[in-house]
């Protein structure tokens, strides 16, 4: 269902040729995926820190929690060690035919569940007034922020490097 959405949104034909046959391949990007919802965890992560520097009877609280948030989450995400599992995934040109999906799509998919927990969890601390806990979770959504956009500057050096892309496909088989 998502796929033949990305296909009407990008304007191209849901079919390889008018009379029929294959549906279109919709791929993603790697890199659009990362840069998009870096900026956006970064982004709710900082929305967050003012809302609950802002509430919060000390800001200066709120400003320390942030800070460890980020840089634990940032640190955690880069050293992984299920990291090297990755590292045997190459680029790939992308087929012939195939249809880049709009990058509010890769977004959206990008996001889950990661993003979308920890800005609930931030949501449920704010509610109940609980505000280190609140601008933890905030540092926590900007720093895996911080670690898709370092991710993002690797993952575009080894696709310029090997003059490929690295893809994940949209279209259900």
């Amino acid at each position: 269902m998502e796929a033949a959405a990305a296909v009407a949104a990008t304007g191209a034909s849901s079919t390889a040729d008018e009379g029929g046959g294959d549906p279109a391949l919709v791929v993603a990007r790697l890199t659009t995926a990362l840069l998009s919802v870096g900026l956006i965890r970064i982004a709710l992560g900082l929305l967050f820190l003012l809302l609950v520097a802002v509430l919060a009877p000390d800001a200066r609280l709120a400003v320390s929690g942030f800070c460890a948030g980020a840089f634990l989450l940032a640190f955690a995400a880069l050293v992984d060690p299920r990291r090297r599992f990755v590292k045997g995934r190459k680029p790939i040109k992308r087929p012939e035919g195939s249809v880049l999906a709009p990058t509010a799509l890769v977004a959206w998919r990008a996001m889950f569940p990661s993003t979308i927990g920890v800005s609930g969890l931030t949501v449920v601390s704010i509610a109940i007034e609980s505000w280190t806990l609140a601008a933890l979770l905030a540092g926590a959504l900007a720093g895996i922020g911080i670690a898709a956009l370092i991710s993002w500057v690797r993952v575009a050096r080894a696709e310029r490097k090997a003059g490929a892309e690295y893809v994940r496909f949209l279209t259900e088989s």
